[in-house]
């Protein structure tokens, strides 16, 4: 079949997405280290300056990514997900982000301060998009689950549901804290802290069991559908340790003070600047590696499954829509009013990472079942032939484009549905023969 997959170009997105990252980073850096620089090593001007660059680069980014995706992704997915709705809600929201940014920046240039009303207003909407996605994917794995009840489509139902509750909740947070500043926000020499510190205990305490179930659940989930694939990608132990790192690590950024409160203390006395610095690198990092061990898990799944062009693609995306938005879901970090505004461009992103996680996901999670039935129709074609002898290699490349086409042609693999879109790529459908191939003779050997 043919379809829009067929132009789909890894590098191209990689092209697109990795000038987003370094702009992320480098945005990132200036609110993480907010308080622990001189606050004049650059002059201000030069600083908005900065800070309108990278607003307008990471936007204008975004834009040609989903149209990009739009491109590749701009066909019938399924009977429940109108790709175009979400396309024009993603587009139409970064564009009046783009006004609001305007109108901060203008503020900033000519009467030196910002409204906060302005960051209300972007926070508000950059997080009711992304929730507005994720809760559409929620609901579409309750449907799904409730006519097909598997533990796979179970999971992803609360980890997308944990995570619009954690959106949620960042917003509230934020806002409320936010809106206890003055309207008008100006250039601050000394330190900067949340002034609202021990007054909503509860409200903090719920965001964070918030973050921690939500990376919990996905976690969860995630292992489960390694699971899978465990024979084609790692031994079961490697791959449950690889995943388990980035989970103690995460655990430990929300508990370290209770664990290493007394070592701290003493360290902190000793170099109170250089210890609050790796302090704070180190608790920053916890999402987004969790985030990249998450993508990490789709990618190689994707590269097992590539004779699959279909899955593959929405593998791939998925995983860059999970380490987006675990990357970039910070707008705690506005709480401290900083000026200008550094980290507000990089939560912009999470609209971004919320469709490539709303249009990934889901038909990632859909397709496995597809993929099952051709795992097993590949192994029935391979067993059936004669590649399990001893046989030449012009005898061997023959035998194998035989069996690619009988897979191709098999009744079993045409009477698929339709909207799953199958299109196999040839070349990697005679790798995973071959994997195939190596694992029977293994199992045979080992009898």
């Amino acid at each position: 079949m043919k379809s829009g997959y067929a132009d789909f170009k890894h590098l191209q997105l990689i092209g697109l997405l990795i000038p987003i990252i370094v702009a992320v980073i480098i945005e990132t850096t200036f609110i993480k280290t907010y308080d622990l620089v001189e606050k004049f090593f650059l002059p201000i001007q030069e600083k908005i300056v900065l800070f309108s660059l990278l607003t307008f680069f990471i936007l204008i980014l975004q834009y040609f990514i989903l149209r990009y995706l739009d491109k590749i992704l701009n066909i019938k997915l399924t009977k429940q997900i109108n790709s175009n709705l979400y396309y024009r809600i993603s587009i139409l929201s970064i564009l009046i982000l783009g006004i609001f940014f305007s109108l901060l920046i203008c503020q900033m240039f000519f009467f030196n301060y910002y409204n906060t009303s302005i960051v209300i207003l972007t926070i508000i909407l950059i997080y009711g998009v992304a929730s507005f996605f994720m809760l559409r994917l929620s609901l579409l794995f309750f449907s799904w689950y409730k006519s097909k009840p598997t533990l796979i489509n179970f999971f992803y139902f609360v980890s997308m549901s944990l995570i619009v509750f954690n959106l949620i909740m960042t917003t509230t947070i934020t806002t409320i804290k936010i809106n206890e500043r003055p309207n008008e926000i100006r250039e601050f020499v000394g330190g900067s802290i949340d002034i609202s510190v021990g007054r909503y205990i509860a409200l903090d305490t719920i965001y964070k069991i918030s973050s921690i179930t939500s990376f919990v659940s996905l976690w969860i989930t995630t292992l489960i559908l390694l699971y899978r694939y465990k024979n084609n990608l790692l031994h079961t132990l490697a791959f449950i340790l690889i995943l388990s790192l980035p989970l103690i690590y995460f655990l430990i950024s929300y508990s370290y003070e209770f664990i290493f409160g007394k070592l701290l203390g003493s360290f902190l006395m000793n170099d109170p600047i250089t210890i609050s610095i790796i302090l704070t690198v180190l608790l920053s990092l916890s999402k987004p590696i969790g985030g990249l061990t998450f993508g990490f898990a789709f990618w190689r799944i994707a590269k097992t499954i590539g004779y699959e062009k279909t899955i593959k693609i929405h593998m791939i995306i998925s995983g860059w829509g999970i380490l987006l938005l675990f990357g970039t879901n910070q707008a705690s970090n506005q709480v401290l009013v900083p000026y200008p505004p550094f980290g507000l461009a990089t939560i912009t992103i999470l609209i971004l990472a919320s469709y490539m996680m709303l249009l990934g996901i889901y038909n990632s999670a859909r397709l496995v079942s597809v993929n099952s039935t051709l795992r097993k129709t590949i192994r029935k074609h391979t067993l059936e032939s004669n590649l399990l002898e001893s046989i030449g290699q012009a005898e061997m490349e023959n035998e194998i484009r035989k069996t690619v086409n009988r897979i191709i042609q098999d009744r079993d693999v045409i009477k698929m549905p339709i909207d799953t879109n199958l299109e196999f790529d040839t070349n990697e459908l005679r790798k995973y023969i071959d994997s195939v191939i190596t694992e029977v003779k293994h199992e045979r050997k080992n009898r």
